[in-house]
């Protein structure tokens, strides 16, 4: 494995001399061929494994094979994002200075540092999204609008923060947003294998309104107010990269609200309407024996017309008959 990133750190040598985008090169490299051995691992196993598999449709295998790659990388680029945020001196001290593995290109505010792990990290990203990308233009049927907007932002936003060499800060807290995505291929899985009326399918649900809601919507409060006390510095960057740090979360965010009002719905629905559909049967229930009720006693009452008709159609002709004998021996 060693002998295998030395060649493909000396291909990317030989196209860039910046050693850290080297890194994020070979890191890119490393992501994609990743994705694609997971995809093809998953078209040879699934079958074998997963009985439900079988079932599937052409596009829902497609889909299925997506999210091994998927989970993998959402794994593990949340851990990577979280440790570097929080231990690394590059990014978690907002006045640590540049070291060997770091660069701080412009001044000492965490806005302008790099490392070598952040690089990492974009390339990881950069190589799983182009892939994925790649995978929903061919098979479209499992492409939404929103995943191509999403995935072509992100792309721009990883190029953007490689080649100013800055806002990374920005980039790993942003990343961390992915921290939802084994929530959401569970549920998609659990789906499709027919298994809603499992436990875990309802834990997972309500976990997953949680990560969304703290990682995906909340996130963003914390995250513009860093942008807005480091402005002065943010406005150094290159107008592109400015109007990227400045647009694209927002994009990202109107998105996520939109997907989070849905599973918001879908845990509501999940809680409350097995609730409301056992009164709605009970209810139907009752309205049934009602029903029942009513018409017997219809057919009751019919019953009983027809013998009190029955009874005067007999007293009718005793009494012609009884008529009929006296006449006749009068006679």
């Amino acid at each position: 494995m060693a002998g295998v990133w030395s060649e493909a750190s000396e291909v990317l040598a030989a196209v860039t001399e910046d050693p850290l985008l080297q890194v994020a090169g070979t890191a890119g490299l490393f992501s994609a061929v990743g994705y694609t051995l997971l995809y093809k691992c998953s078209e040879i196993l699934s079958p074998k494994l997963c009985h439900g598999y079988r079932r599937l449709k052409q596009n829902e295998k497609v889909d299925w094979n997506t999210r091994w790659p998927s989970t993998l990388h959402a794994v593990l680029v949340s851990v990577l994002c979280l440790w570097a945020l929080c231990y690394s001196r590059e990014f978690f001290d907002n006045n640590s200075s540049s070291s060997s593995s770091s660069s701080s290109v412009g001044g000492s505010n965490v806005v302008f540092h790099v490392s070598e792990l952040s690089y990492a990290i974009l390339g990881i990203s950069g190589g799983y999204f182009l892939v994925d990308f790649c995978v929903i233009c061919w098979h479209s049927q499992i492409g939404t609008r929103e995943m191509y907007i999403h995935h072509v932002v992100s792309l721009l936003s990883l190029a953007i923060a490689a080649q100013v060499h800055s806002l990374h800060v920005y980039l790993l807290m942003v990343l961390l947003t992915e921290t939802t995505t084994p929530f959401v291929n569970l549920r998609w899985a659990l789906d499709r294998l027919q298994m809603k009326h499992v436990k875990l399918y309802h834990v997972n649900g309500l976990l997953l309104m949680l990560v969304w809601g703290v990682a995906r919507v909340g996130m963003f409060v914390p995250f513009y107010l860093h942008v807005l006390q480091n402005l002065r510095f943010i406005v150094q960057e290159p107008p592109h990269a400015v109007a990227m740090l400045l647009g694209v979360p927002l994009l990202l965010l109107g998105l996520n609200t939109l997907w989070f009002v849905k599973i918001v719905k879908g845990a509501y629905k999940m809680m409350f309407g097995a609730k409301q559909q056992q009164k709605q049967q009970q209810q139907q229930q009752r309205q049934q024996q009602q029903s029942v009720m009513e018409r017997q006693q219809l057919k009751e009452k019919q019953r009983q017309q027809l013998q009190v008709s029955a009874d005067g159609r007999q007293e009718v002709l005793a009494t012609v008959e009884i008529k009929a004998y006296s006449h006749h021996h009068a006679a």
